[in-house]
């Protein structure tokens, strides 16, 4: 552990590496290293400046969200109270803390007396929808824009007004081999006299039909009961669903940009969020519009101290993982069944693999807790003032992270440069043993 300032030394606790588990932040740390070192290759890439200003400012977003921490002292334990959130949509962090808050707000809801009163008489259902997306049709630009105006016009009429009585949507982005793909999840208010999870189905087909002929032809459309099990076809009861709305829920609150196996979402996602800053994509319609306790953007009073209590030990850290890495090697394997169809019989046979060496593979402890170390602390006070300059002096070193970035970029500190320089240095050292000064 790095040694502490002298003021933090006086002031900080005298066992300064106690443990605390605090789950899943290696893995969304890791993630936004990985998504920072891509937008930042990315940039070096662009040669319009307008698309170098966006990708820099993603970049730096994610540089520091997070980075340091504020934490309150209980007795042998720091617990987490706050940080720099970024609150871009693509952000490990910021995502996660947007989806518990929705999935804290709708549970919290439905678990009220108001919420019961509406589940008296509305059945609940997971409902999809997009635009037509295929190899004919291939979405080169994002279409935000056209998705939440067909929606919104579809509410007002038909299908959709009969059987939608209201809800809350999120927007879901993916980008591959045809381009941008975007489409809606929403959980609706279905009357119950429609009866959701035995007609699902033929409601499905009404809405298809109107969809269909508003958009052009798009019919990418699918209603399920919530909770709705592919596998067996059965839907949980409504006491099944009720008590336990948080867990069938989150189809619906998951994030809105997908990532690959590394853990990085694709650099034309990122960068269609930040041309389409305004886009809505996520929000509340019909009934639940109205309904003051599910607005999301009241503010979160994580770090804010209340008046009524004595004032907390509070320390800005950084938290470093103590255990987050397991290495495994394995042999893959050589051989694998294969099953194919004849006249209507299963025909199982054993074919032989390509030929390859031991595979490494590197994973994180899963969903076991990771142990984490709290170091460099310095005192904060528990005001208002104290946390934000501490917001602020984070907006600095945003700001001159980005500027020093700009700087490179623009001199011409490029991958080819690089590669140049680094040829330049082994050549100096070969011939004198040593690296030129500055």
């Amino acid at each position: 552990m790095k040694e502490l300032t002298s003021k933090a030394l006086a002031l900080a606790p005298e066992k300064a590496e106690i443990l605390h588990q605090w789950g899943k932040y290696a893995g969304r740390k890791a993630s936004n290293v990985s998504q920072q070192e891509n937008i930042w290759r990315n940039a070096k890439a662009q040669k319009d400046l307008h698309q170098i200003k966006k990708a820099l400012n993603a970049a730096a977003s994610l540089t520091f969200c997070n980075k340091r921490v504020i934490v309150e002292q209980k007795g042998a334990e720091f617990i987490h109270r706050g940080a720099w959130y970024c609150g871009k949509k693509y952000c490990a962090y910021c995502s996660n803390r947007k989806r518990r808050k929705i999935l804290g707000r709708f549970t919290e809801f439905f678990g009220s007396e108001k919420g019961r009163e509406i589940l008296e008489n509305y059945d609940l259902g997971l409902f999809t929808v997009t635009l037509q997306h295929n190899k004919h049709n291939k979405r080169t630009e994002p279409y935000y824009a056209e998705l939440s105006k067909h929606w919104r016009n579809a509410l007002k009429y038909g299908a959709f007004k009969k059987f939608i009585k209201g809800g809350f949507y999120n927007t879901e982005h993916t980008y591959g081999r045809n381009g941008h793909h975007i489409h809606r999840h929403a959980l609706v208010l279905i009357p119950r006299q429609y009866n959701v999870i035995d007609n699902f189905r033929l409601i499905t087909e009404e809405l298809r039909t109107q969809w269909s002929q508003r958009t052009g032809g798009s019919f990418q459309i699918d209603l399920r009961p919530l909770g709705y099990d592919e596998l067996t076809e059965s839907a949980p009861t409504r006491a099944q669903y009720v008590n336990n709305i948080g867990l069938h829920m989150l189809e619906v609150t998951k994030y809105i940009t997908k990532r690959d196996k590394t853990g990085i979402i694709h650099y034309e996602i990122i960068k269609a969020i930040e041309n389409n800053s305004r886009a809505k994509f996520y929000g509340r319609f019909g009934i639940l519009h109205r309904i003051k306790e599910l607005n999301l953007n009241l503010e979160s009073v994580e770090t804010e101290p209340a008046e009524s209590k004595e004032p907390r030990k509070l320390f800005i850290g950084t938290p470093v993982v103590r255990q987050n890495k397991k290495v495994e090697r394995y042999e893959l394997p050589t051989k694998a069944k294969q099953v194919t169809k004849h006249n209507g019989r299963d025909l199982v046979r054993i074919v032989n693999l390509p030929q390859t060496n031991k595979k490494t593979v590197v994973t994180y402890n899963g969903k076991k807790a990771v142990s984490y170390q709290i170091k460099d602390l310095i005192p904060i006070e528990d005001n208002k003032e104290a946390l934000n300059k501490f917001k602020e002096q984070v907006r600095e070193a945003v700001y001159f992270w980005k500027l020093e970035k700009w700087s490179k970029l623009i001199g011409g500190d490029t991958v080819i440069k690089w590669k140049a320089n680094r040829t330049a240095m082994e050549k100096f050292r070969a011939q004198y043993g040593t690296i030129p000064a500055n």
